[in-house]
């Protein structure tokens, strides 16, 4: 994930695999970063994990 070969419309829409680089929330490209600490669509496996590293 870090390189950013990810299977993520980002990645996927500059090698031809995917029709667009958007999120599934269609606020923003589905980038690493975006995938990982932005989106909100992924709010409850972020909170999860984050209780799980930070306790």
């Amino acid at each position: 994930m870090i390189s950013g070969h990810a299977p993520l419309n980002y990645h996927l829409h500059r090698i031809g695999k995917a029709q667009s680089p958007m999120c599934s929330c269609n606020l923003a490209e589905e980038s690493t970063w975006y995938f990982i600490f932005d989106c909100f669509n992924h709010n409850v496996p972020r909170s999860a994990f984050k209780s799980t590293i930070c306790n």
